[in-house]
């Protein structure tokens, strides 16, 4: 429940993602008065902080999102799209502002990748920390992955919070730098294709 204009509103996740008592109207009113520098209240306010993964959220949402991200960060493909299939919102953004597409190293990316594009999620998406699910590919060493993201249009020259571009980090485990030299190839590849 949230509290929305003087009164209390349900808010709920359904299959077409937030389920709240407002049109789009006036969900996109609010979210252009937040451009224009005004507050967001209310449940414009859990719809945003739901998409972003900043913001404050009612108990019961938080719990949702902690356990669906819960089952993404253990590898359970299965279990994640069982979820979606239900009605599961794909543009859920967790804590740190990540969508489900930072998180596809974690899971069977092929299965999902469609999916999520299908839904509206950015390839160049910034999560809090600036990483796109690039960076996040290129950490985890998943060159499959990286792969992909390069084919779907990711930009390999947006630099994180930090300044490194995605073809610069170093992956989780690469001591001899092999898994780095392959990234760099497959960015100046796709590159040379663009």
């Amino acid at each position: 429940m949230v509290r929305c204009q003087g009164v209390w509103h349900r808010v709920e996740v359904r299959a077409s993602g937030l389920s709240v008592p407002h049109d789009h109207a006036e969900l996109e009113r609010e979210r252009l008065l937040a451009g224009l520098g005004g507050p967001v209240k209310g449940c414009a306010a859990v719809v945003a902080a739901w998409r972003t993964g900043t913001g404050w959220l009612p108990k019961a949402l938080r719990a949702q999102r902690s356990s669906f991200f819960a089952q993404v960060r253990h590898g359970n493909t299965n279990e994640v799209l069982r979820l979606l299939d239900e009605g599961f919102d794909p543009l859920v953004h967790d804590s740190q502002g990540s969508s489900l597409l930072h998180h596809l190293a974690m899971v069977d990316f092929k299965r999902l990748l469609p999916r999520l594009f299908a839904a509206g999620l950015e390839v160049n998406g910034l999560n809090v920390h600036r990483r796109t699910p690039l960076h996040e590919a290129v950490l985890h060493g998943d060159l499959p992955l990286v792969r992909a993201l390069l084919a779907a249009g990711a930009n390999p020259a947006l630099r994180d919070e930090h300044g490194v571009a995605a073809a610069k980090v170093v992956p989780h485990g690469d001591t001899s730098g092999a898994l780095r030299l392959k990234v760099k190839r497959l960015v100046a590849e796709s590159v040379r294709r663009a």
